[in-house]
């Protein structure tokens, strides 16, 4: 019997308990949770070479009355497979997205924080890319720098030590580096959650590079799709013939039930006309995320595609008419005690050159992986290290911040500040607006 290659897995141990599993079928998008003695054994099956081993391991901790249902029970959860069945690995994925287990997100994404677990890691690879997106704000000047196999290698097999079950591959284009499908691939022989983020144009070129992308059970991929005008969507990408790559490579993913994010930033260009790509991946059951706040690149020079007054007040007056707002009406003593995000708790950014940052968004640089290990960055008890102090920061500490009416339609993030502890001008301006429009449908 083995565990199937579609089958995702991490086992971490915390304060609290023994141990815990979490499993992901990307066949049926469910998600498991195992604890203590399940949970240990679960970690025997998935690292055993032959069935004396698990049986071994269950004589061992007394367990051997339990093993039977145990696998039984794997098993009709498609998580254990006889030999027989080998054939049949390649069955046709359910068409669905994501599990429908919100709760159980919610309850081990709380523990992992509460514990401070790193559970994910994203990689910006290169900087390269094969669009020039009026909007990005990667600096240009360092595109031949990549992270190679051998820089990612160990990285990958400290983060599965550490308890990470999810890692994501961007850029730039990370599709583009001499060795991403050996990273790709590596990462889910560890049974780690694949995810990257792609314009797809590797994708369309390149059959067969698709191929292999599909025989890897990705966790979920995002593309970009700025319009569904091919016109508006090349005049951000400035590649002609870009809108219909994309597109296609959206098509083929799905008839291969393989989960799409799609994601929308917004910039002058597609602001006027960006439902549409919602409601394409809405028909389409895609996941999708819109993002209006334009980060600058080096020398500011994107800043002129920013998306113009007028029409944040129109996408906001839209959001808030069909309540896709989100308001915080509770900023109180214990609101302002808390985190005001993941980064650094649970996950961590790792760009092309190893710098270990908080995100892409913040970019504090915490440590460089060439002089440091990801295990000593993580586990250090210096609460002077760049790491440490981030991690610590609360909402309080944003002394300028939650103090305003218009606070509690704020979209916080601290990667946004124009510093770590001062006002956070483009999103003070936007929850202005947003409260403005509130009030007019009050």
């Amino acid at each position: 019997m083995f565990v199937p290659e579609w089958i995702s897995s991490n086992v971490l141990n915390f304060e609290t308990e023994k141990s815990r599993a979490y499993i992901s079928n990307r066949k049926t998008f469910e998600l498991f949770w195992l604890q203590k003695d399940s949970s240990d054994l679960w970690y025997v099956i998935l690292n055993s070479k032959n069935m004396g081993q698990i049986l071994s391991y269950a004589k061992e901790k007394n367990l051997e009355n339990e093993l039977s249902d145990f696998l039984l029970l794997l098993k009709q959860k498609g998580l254990f497979l006889t030999l027989e069945e080998q054939k049949d690995i390649q069955q046709k994925r359910q068409n669905s997205f994501v599990s429908k287990d919100s709760d159980f997100l919610k309850l081990w994404s709380q523990q992992n924080i509460k514990e401070q677990k790193l559970t994910r890691i994203q990689f910006d690879v290169t900087y390269k890319c094969n669009l020039n997106c009026v909007h990005c704000f990667n600096d240009k000047t360092v595109n031949d720098v990549q992270i190679s196999f051998s820089d990612i290698k160990p990285i990958i097999d400290e983060a599965y030590e550490l308890g990470v079950t999810q890692i994501v591959l961007s850029g730039g284009e990370c599709t583009l580096i001499d060795d991403f499908l050996d990273i790709a691939k590596y990462i889910k022989s560890k049974r780690i959650e694949l995810v990257f983020f792609t314009n797809g144009q590797k994708m369309y070129d390149d059959p067969k590079f698709f191929d292999e992308i599909i025989k890897l059970y990705p966790h979920y991929i995002g593309l970009s799709l700025y319009s569904m005008n091919s016109d508006i969507h090349e005049k951000i990408t400035r590649v002609k013939g870009s809108h219909h790559k994309t597109l296609k490579v959206i098509e083929k993913l799905e008839e291969n039930n393989v989960p799409v994010e799609v994601k929308i930033f917004l910039t002058k260009y597609n602001a006027n006309n960006y439902q549409d790509v919602v409601n394409y991946a809405i028909t389409h059951n895609f996941r999708y995320g819109v993002d209006e706040c334009l980060l600058p690149n080096p020398d500011y020079s994107n800043l002129y595609t920013q998306i113009e007054e007028k029409q944040l007040e129109k996408l906001y007056r839209f959001q808030i008419k069909n309540k896709l707002i989100k308001v915080n009406n509770v900023i109180n003593e214990k609101f302002l005690n808390d985190f005001p995000c993941l980064s650094g708790r649970t996950t961590l950014d790792i760009d092309p050159f190893l710098n270990v940052t908080s995100c892409p968004t913040a970019n504090f640089n915490f440590a460089n992986l060439r002089k440091i290990t990801l295990k000593e960055l993580w586990e250090s008890n210096d609460k002077n290290s760049p790491l440490n102090k981030w991690s610590s920061i609360k909402r309080k500490d944003f002394t300028e911040c939650f103090k305003y009416d218009y606070c509690k339609y704020c979209n916080f993030c601290p990667g946004k500040c124009t510093d770590e502890h001062t006002k956070v001008n483009i999103l003070c301006k936007n929850a202005k607006i947003k409260m403005n429009i509130a009030k007019e449908y009050e």
